[in-house]
């Protein structure tokens, strides 16, 4: 396989609101929606087009931006690249739930 070219580097800081996966429950129908339950005793009803890339695995994220588009993550890119807001500012990453 060829050496991939480099590419400029970024660093982010974005706010994003997200949670770990902790169950996946797939719509009956095939345009449906599938049901995300998330950490916290949350869920999430959730377009099938957010999987166009590939499905989550349990304990990977599901991020919504500030705009309103939703994506997940995987845990190690997430908690590598976020770190919790807290009520004293931002905390260190992937301390959220553990």
């Amino acid at each position: 396989m060829a050496e991939k070219p480099r590419l400029p580097r970024w660093r982010s800081h974005k706010e994003v609101e997200a949670a770990p996966i902790e169950r996946m429950e797939p719509g009956k129908l095939p345009d449906s929606h599938v049901r995300l339950y998330l950490a916290g005793g949350v869920h999430v009803d959730v377009d099938r087009k957010v999987f166009a890339r590939g499905m989550p695995v349990i304990g990977d994220y599901f991020v919504r931006y500030a705009d309103g588009y939703e994506s997940w993550s995987p845990r190690k890119a997430f908690e590598e690249g976020y770190g919790l807001i807290g009520d004293e500012g931002i905390e260190a990453p992937g301390k959220l739930l553990d």
